[in-house]
């Protein structure tokens, strides 16, 4: 029996613990509107939801948040590339803000450097519109599968053909090429006459060979992972049309002898023996002088129908001719 006694207590102990009320506790004031919309400003930075449709950031603007400073350091900003207008446009500012202290020689240098840099971006625009027309385009419309036989607009003008054509060298005194021969029918090329009818055949039959050369060398630059052609490039690309062309192009003497003695900067070395055959140049330099001097007086004397002159002019010729070939510089 005792033990029922103890257990009805305890369960009425129990009973009314339960509903005893509990204490009452102080209720925190909630804030005014005014004071919960005004907040610092760290508290102010709050995570930003991101969008699926959002455009993703960059390396950098990921690296910044991950790799942020404290709060409240100032991040250095970078700073964008600008172009040379508008970097000149800076220093226009600049330099109007402040008296002008430049010199003669500093306000000339800037003139020349201005002009250069107008004149290097009209020639590359004037390059980029050749190149759209003519069919070298990015754009699907106007590109075709191989430019140098699609050819919608020649790359070279009438004019420029004529210049090919007649190109000669001018300083007969130096180095041009190997012997007297091609030094002789280069200048007479460029002494005749070639009307733009004539030129024509040239432009039309020279265009599918620069397109292919330009091609050819643009691929090669590609395929060697360059941003641009260089001269090697070029050699190695008419080096297999060396057996059909008649003139040498691919190394004249005269640009050899140029890298070896007069260029800046880093200069070709001499092969063995070639310090020996310098001398015997210079003897070919004062036929290449006397015979283009012959030449000239023989085209003035055709233009004037004066035949004496054109006469003399003629034997002279045929003994500077003779005397190449008998000293093998022909």
């Amino acid at each position: 029996m005792g033990s029922s006694k103890e257990k009805a207590k305890a369960v009425t102990k129990n009973m009314a613990k339960r509903s005893k009320p509990l204490p009452a506790t102080k209720s925190k004031p909630k804030p005014d509107k005014a004071v919960a919309k005004k907040a610092t400003p760290d508290k102010q930075k709050k995570k930003k939801r991101e969008r699926m449709d959002a455009v993703p950031g960059s390396d950098d603007e990921d690296e910044a948040e991950v790799v942020g400073g404290e709060e409240g350091e100032e991040q250095a900003e970078h700073a964008e590339a600008v172009s040379d207008d508008e970097d000149n446009v800076a220093d226009k500012k600049r330099r109007a803000s402040k008296p002008d202290a430049r010199t003669e020689k500093e306000k000339e240098a800037d003139r020349k450097l201005k002009s250069a840099r107008r004149n290097a971006k009209a020639k590359r625009r004037g390059f980029r519109t050749i190149a759209k027309r003519s069919g070298y385009s990015a754009s699907g419309k106007r590109a075709g599968g191989d430019g140098s036989l699609d050819v919608a607009v020649p790359v070279t003008t009438t004019s420029e053909a004529i210049r090919a054509c007649k190109w000669a060298p001018t300083q007969d005194g130096k180095a041009a090429f190997e012997g007297l021969t091609e030094f002789d029918e280069r200048v007479q090329l460029s002494l005749e006459s070639l009307p733009k009818s004539a030129a024509r055949v040239f432009q039309a039959h020279g265009e599918q060979y620069l397109r292919r050369l330009a091609s050819q060398t643009v691929q090669m630059a590609s395929d060697q992972l360059k941003t641009r052609a260089t001269a090697s490039m070029v050699a190695s690309v008419t080096r297999p049309l060396k057996r059909t062309q008649k003139y040498s192009f691919v190394a004249p003497k005269g640009a050899v002898r140029f890298s070896q003695k007069d260029a800046k900067g880093v200069r070709l070395g001499y092969a063995d023996g070639e310090q020996s055959a310098l001398d015997d140049e210079k003897a070919l330099h004062k036929l290449q002088t006397s015979l283009k001097k012959q030449l000239v007086a023989k085209a003035k004397a055709e233009k004037a129908s004066d035949q004496p002159a054109r006469a003399a002019a003629v034997a002279k010729l045929a003994e500077i001719r003779e005397q190449a070939k008998k000293e093998k510089l022909a």
